[in-house]
């Protein structure tokens, strides 16, 4: 079983670590990273994640920022795609993101380290242990504040999609999320009215926060394929 991992706005897919460390046990993982200092639009970050698409049966699994490029991807229906997890992501313009994240300076990212209570707060919850808050802060310090900054103004052209996915598909939501809005998941209820909506009780990085059951659910739906 192969799966195909998309990383969240980062891009690094630093983050995934304690997913793969537990989805690695039973199936072959792989991560499609984005280059940390080259500004990519969405259509070319697709274009790039397509080329490096296995030729054998997958499992597509978009964090957050890559939804909507698991989506351009799945509703071309290639032959080799079986199912499609989409995990606390978006189609259109995510405006509780957006608005945080245009609020914190770029540049400082890369002098000072986020404040531990801000990344509780808004991304990993209060009870997220130091291990997963410093990987959090090596992702964001590892990308350009440009392509940062490139990626947020991508997020904000983002408009509503209207291709219905063939593709079984999986939404994972983060009851507790303070970024993106329970809106977002009626989106993708339109464009896969099959859709199975898992939710979770977690923050916004649920993959982070809850890697154990979100292999359970990846899981589950790959062996139904």
């Amino acid at each position: 079983m192969k799966i195909i991992l998309l990383p969240g706005m980062d891009g690094t897919g630093l983050l995934f670590k304690p997913l793969v460390d537990i989805l690695g046990i039973k199936a072959d993982v792989r991560v499609i990273s984005y280059p940390t200092h080259e500004k990519l639009s969405y259509v070319e970050l697709t274009e790039l994640v397509t080329k490096q698409l296995p030729d054998e049966d997958y499992f597509l699994v978009a964090e957050s920022f890559s939804g909507p490029i698991a989506y351009q991807i799945a509703k071309k229906y290639p032959k080799n795609l079986k199912v499609v997890v989409f995990i606390a992501t978006f189609l259109t313009s995510p405006n509780r993101l957006l608005t945080l994240l245009t609020k914190l300076p770029m540049g400082l990212l890369f002098k000072i380290p986020i404040p531990a209570f801000l990344i509780k707060r808004y991304f990993l919850g209060r009870g997220v242990d130091s291990d997963t808050i410093e990987l959090f802060r090596k992702s964001i310090k590892s990308v350009s504040s440009r392509v940062l900054s490139f990626r947020l103004n991508e997020m904000k052209k983002l408009k509503t999609e209207s291709a219905t996915l063939l593709i079984p598909c999986v939404y994972i939501q983060a009851k507790n999320d303070k970024l993106v809005s329970e809106n977002h998941v009626n989106e993708f209820k339109k464009i896969s009215p099959q859709v199975k909506v898992v939710v979770i009780e977690s923050p916004h990085f649920v993959a982070q926060v809850s890697p154990k059951r979100c292999s359970e659910v990846i899981l589950e739906f790959a062996q139904k394929s």
